[in-house]
């Protein structure tokens, strides 16, 4: 659970670093 809390957070701060990325397929890539 950690692992994956870890990830989606960083996912998060990602997408806000990277707004000309897709958040849909970072979100989804994160997710798979």
């Amino acid at each position: 659970d950690h692992v994956t809390g870890n990830r989606f957070r960083h996912g998060t701060k990602l997408l806000r670093w990277r707004p000309d990325k897709a958040p849909r397929q970072c979100t989804f890539e994160q997710i798979e």
